[in-house]
């Protein structure tokens, strides 16, 4: 049994059998795990675990009416809370995942209501990271995540210069080093028509909209 507030050194590319596991222990236990992604370190926890999702709402002091996104490994996953593809998803999905794309769909799974906060849309990302979708694998669904940060503070590229009282809420921290570009991921809502471009990373608009193939954002 890994304590409380533990941390595991990992290679984020190359993550042990046993670290995975711990991982996935600690989710199933309701836990909530800091993981280096592809962008920035995340908190992920058990999408099927309200109390869980809570507490990143409150470690997180985070806008309980403010949606999470949520990490999958692969476009299966998509379908499985989505029964409502908007044109051209699969498409996007294609070309950009794994990769710092999350895409907003309509969410046909009710018992989601509290990352979709009513809204009746979910944010989906595939990140570039073998340690997030082995362990969303192994785990057998999709987790709920988030960047490791306060609300309204910076993302972080190295979990220690996070401020310990924030680090102490955690359960599980995973020590991938110093990781990731810092940039967010692009944020694309595919709900409206036209689609919208609600946050701009690396993937650009104009690169969205010819995959689209639409005018504008």
């Amino acid at each position: 049994m890994i304590p409380r507030n533990a941390s595991i050194k990992i290679s984020p590319d190359n993550p042990s059998a046993e670290s995975l596991q711990n991982i996935v222990n600690c989710l199933l236990q309701g836990g909530v795990v800091m993981v280096p992604t592809d962008t920035v370190y995340g908190l992920i926890c058990d999408i099927d675990n309200p109390q869980a999702v809570s507490r990143i709402y409150q470690l997180k002091k985070r806008d309980n009416q403010k949606p999470l996104p949520v990490l999958v490994n692969g476009f299966h996953q998509v379908l499985a809370l989505s029964d409502s593809i908007p044109d051209r998803t699969e498409a996007l999905c294609e070309t950009y995942w794994p990769g710092a794309l999350t895409i907003i769909v309509p969410c046909s799974q009710a018992p989601y209501a509290a990352i979709t906060c009513g809204t009746g849309k979910i944010g989906l990302r595939m990140p570039q990271s073998q340690l997030v979708t082995r362990l969303i694998e192994q785990l057998g669904r999709p987790v709920a995540s988030t960047s490791a940060n306060y609300s309204d503070e910076p993302p972080c590229i190295d979990f220690k210069s996070l401020p310990q009282d924030f680090l102490t809420e955690i359960d599980l921290i995973i020590d991938g080093g110093i990781i990731g570009s810092g940039i967010p991921s692009t944020v694309v809502d595919l709900t409206t028509e036209p689609p919208r471009i609600l946050r701009e990373g690396n993937i650009q608009s104009d690169d969205i909209r010819r995959i689209l193939q639409i005018s504008s954002l």
